[in-house]
């Protein structure tokens, strides 16, 4: 099937954005592992999370990359990412 295939619908980027979405998790688990304070939790999560929720929109809302979970994109896993 491979052979006659001429599009890709996912495409490179969300390939990568897919990817990413575990890194995230990992980072949040060592954060976890790494801070014993539940306020330094806290203040690091609230900002880390902020920054991406509001990158993922800026992305969205000047349509660099718009909000689409078929296909993944970078403003979705920023989103996502940011607010959980």
């Amino acid at each position: 099937w491979c052979l006659h295939a001429t599009f890709d619908p996912e495409g490179l980027i969300s390939s990568i954005t897919c990817v990413l979405s575990p890194v995230f998790g990992l980072h949040c688990g060592h954060l976890l592992q790494q801070y014993k304070d539940d306020k330094v939790r806290m203040r690091h999560f609230g900002i880390v999370g902020l920054f991406e929720v509001i990158l993922g929109l800026i992305l969205h809302f000047t349509k660099v990359s718009e909000l689409n979970t078929d296909l993944y994109s970078p403003s979705y896993l920023l989103l996502t990412a940011g607010s959980a």
